[in-house]
């Protein structure tokens, strides 16, 4: 997945970094450096892969909050005394981390989570799992669902039905082979419900053998300007 364009020092993209973050389990890296912006003076972070060695003792003026999470290291933040703002910013972090792990472990999502790190987003994300059921849908993309101009209306859990024939043959394709073959995903340009075109992009998530409810499939659905902006 390509991460979107977004000043570093704004709470907008430090939203968008960690939602992000959280679906590709990566980028942690420039998460931390948001957030380093964001906290101010005297907020230290430090991302260690397990097994890498001890943290430093931290300031006795400081407090310490580790979060370890299985596979994606341990996260150690110094706060500074009387830093409400840091701490604040310790919340979302411990949210996508969470969802990351769930995700990346083929765990079933509460809806809870799902809202919290993705509703962020400013483009179409869903998840679907490992019957090509809808599993969750951001804020942007219940809006596109909600048009009904792309997609055909769905009962939960069923697989999604695009309105243009030839974009139903390419979900499908791609879903089969992220399915049954572990592609690494698919991408193509379709019409969006405004006239304007849209880049729908789908990858796997999680392992084949994940849990009944858990997530197999990504997609986005971005305006063909943003996503051309995108490595």
């Amino acid at each position: 997945m390509t991460h979107t364009p977004c000043p570093i020092g704004h709470p907008t993209a430090l939203a968008l970094r960690l939602s992000e973050a959280a679906l590709e389990s990566s980028g942690w890296h420039t998460v931390a450096q948001a957030l380093e912006t964001e906290a101010g003076a005297g907020f230290a972070l430090r991302f260690q892969a397990h097994g890498s060695g001890s943290l430093p003792a931290p300031d006795h003026r400081a407090t310490r909050i580790v979060l370890s999470v299985p596979d994606l290291g341990t996260w150690t933040m110094d706060l500074p005394a009387g830093s409400g703002g840091a701490l604040a910013l310790a919340v979302p972090l411990r949210e996508a981390l969470a969802l990351a792990m769930r995700l990346r472990e083929g765990l079933p999502l509460s809806l809870a989570e799902l809202e919290a790190v993705l509703d962020p987003l400013p483009y179409a994300t869903m998840l679907l799992d490992g019957e090509a059921g809808l599993l969750f849908a951001n804020a942007a993309g219940e809006d596109l669902l909600a048009s009904r101009r792309l997609f055909l209306p769905s009962r939960p859990g069923a697989p999604l039905r695009p309105v243009q024939g030839q974009t139903d043959e390419a979900l499908d394709a791609a879903v089969a082979d992220i399915l049954h073959r572990r592609d690494t995903g698919a991408r193509w340009v379709a019409r969006g419900p405004d006239g304007a075109h849209l880049v729908i992009h789908l990858q796997p998530v999680g392992p084949a053998h994940a849990e009944r409810g858990a997530a197999r499939i990504l997609m986005t659905l971005r305006s063909i300007g943003a996503a051309e902006t995108l490595g």
